[in-house]
C-alpha cells in the first residue's frame, strides 16, 4: 500500500467517524448541564500539567524517559476522558422505531433491542419519590449526578440496566432484566412509546 493510500484510508476514516459523531440521535441521554462540567475541569487540569510537563521536557538538556513516560500517560488519560466524555454526549441513546425501543449504552458498548411482545410490564417512576427505585450500587457504569448509565443495584434489591439523565425514568420489565430509560426530551420520548410501542401503568397497579 503506498503512502497516497494510507492518507486517504485515514481521511475516509476520519469522515465516517465525523459523520457518525454528528449524528443526533432520536432521544439524547446526557450529562445534566451542572455535572458536565466535572470531566471538562479534570480535562483541563490535565491539559495544563501536560503543558507544563512538555514544555520542561524541551527546556532540558538532557532529555529522560521518565519525563516522556510521563508525557504519554498525561496523553493517554486525556484521550481517555475526552472519549468518556464524547461517548456519554453522543453514543448513549434511545429510540423508538417499528414499535421496538433500542437502547445503546456507552458502559461494555451494550445494546438493548424489545418490542412489546417481550415487555412484560411498563410504568414511569421517580426515584425521589419512589425511592425503592433509587439506584444505590454502581456495578458497573457511569454515575455524575443524576446521570446514570450502566448496571446498578436498587434500593428495592433489584439489579437493573440503567440510562437516565435524570430521576424521573420509564421503567421496563421482562423475563430476564429490568430497564430504566430517561433521556432528556422525557415527556416526548414518554408520548412516543405510548404510541408506537404501548401505554405505560400507574406504579400503583405495576406493584
Amino acid at each position: 500500500m503506498t503512502g497516497e493510500n494510507v492518507i486517504v484510508l485515514l481521511y475516509n476514516i476520519v469522515i465516517n467517524l465525523s459523520i457518525k459523531i454528528l449524528e443526533v440521535p432520536m432521544y439524547q441521554v446526557t450529562v445534566s448541564s451542572g455535572s458536565q462540567y466535572i470531566p471538562i475541569a479534570i480535562f483541563g487540569v490535565i491539559a495544563l500539567t501536560f503543558g507544563v510537563k512538555l514544555f520542561t521536557y524541551l527546556k532540558k538538556a538532557e532529555k529522560n524517559r521518565k519525563d516522556l513516560f510521563d508525557i504519554i500517560i498525561l496523553v493517554f488519560v486525556a484521550v481517555l476522558i475526552g472519549s468518556m466524555f464524547g461517548g456519554m454526549r453522543y453514543y448513549n441513546k434511545i429510540s423508538i422505531e417499528g414499535g421496538r425501543v433500542e437502547a445503546t449504552f456507552i458502559t461494555g458498548l451494550k445494546k438493548i433491542d424489545l418490542s412489546a411482545e417481550e415487555i412484560t410490564k411498563s410504568y414511569v417512576i421517580d426515584w425521589k419519590v419512589n425511592d425503592a427505585y433509587t439506584p444505590t450500587v454502581r456495578k458497573f457504569g457511569t454515575s455524575m449526578g443524576s446521570y446514570k448509565e450502566g448496571r446498578f443495584k436498587l434500593k428495592n434489591g433489584m439489579d437493573a440496566l440503567l440510562l437516565c439523565s435524570g430521576t424521573k425514568a420509564l421503567v421496563l420489565e421482562t423475563e430476564e432484566t429490568m430497564v430504566l430509560l430517561s433521556p432528556n426530551d422525557f415527556d416526548g420520548f414518554l408520548a412516543d412509546f405510548e404510541t408506537n410501542v404501548e401505554k405505560t401503568e400507574k406504579l400503583e397497579e405495576a406493584k
